[in-house]
């Protein structure tokens, strides 16, 4: 990670996904157990990652290769803004630019080809924080990688904590 400026950073390797409320690791997933939203969403990928945050807007940018495809041609980009200190809202979306027939357990060709579109909310007050998001998901059809037809998901989940103490949620 470079930290051009203050409010400029660019990233390069191996990048968490900009993807998504739930993370790819239980200790940061308010969800421990992850749900189906979180299945339809890359986890890791790898690429350039470039980001902006300055005052209430934060913006990131990625070139990558989506579902760790090795194929670097699926763009992911966040725009989050803090409305109030307690209420955030979100828009992430990611997408393949081009095709790719890479499939395996870890990266199935339809998500490779797709995309996925999520807008969430985030509310903290006191203990709790309370995170609702609906995505949606769409692949193409392409009979050549057995694609028979498109498909879409469309999804929602709340996410909640509530911290007993610093230690305990």
């Amino acid at each position: 990670k470079i930290q051009a400026t203050p409010e400029f950073s660019i990233q390069v390797g191996k990048l968490p996904t900009l993807i998504g409320a739930e993370y790819t690791f239980t200790f940061e997933n308010l969800n421990i157990n992850r749900g189906l939203l979180w299945n339809q969403e890359p986890a890791i990928s790898r690429g350039i990652q470039v980001n902006y945050a300055k005052g209430p807007l934060t913006i990131s940018a990625s070139l990558n290769d989506g579902y760790y495809s090795d194929h670097y041609s699926t763009l992911s980009g966040l725009v989050s803004y803090a409305v109030t200190p307690k209420d955030t809202v979100a828009v992430d979306a990611s997408g393949n630019l081009d095709k790719t027939s890479r499939a395996t357990f870890v990266t199935p060709v339809a998500q490779n080809n797709g995309s996925v579109w999520n807008v969430s909310w985030t509310h903290t007050e006191d203990k709790w924080l309370i995170n609702p998001y609906l995505q949606y998901t769409t692949t193409p059809k392409d009979v050549t990688f057995g694609l028979p037809s498109s498909a879409s998901t469309f999804g929602a989940a709340v996410l909640g904590k509530y911290s007993f103490n610093s230690l305990f949620n």
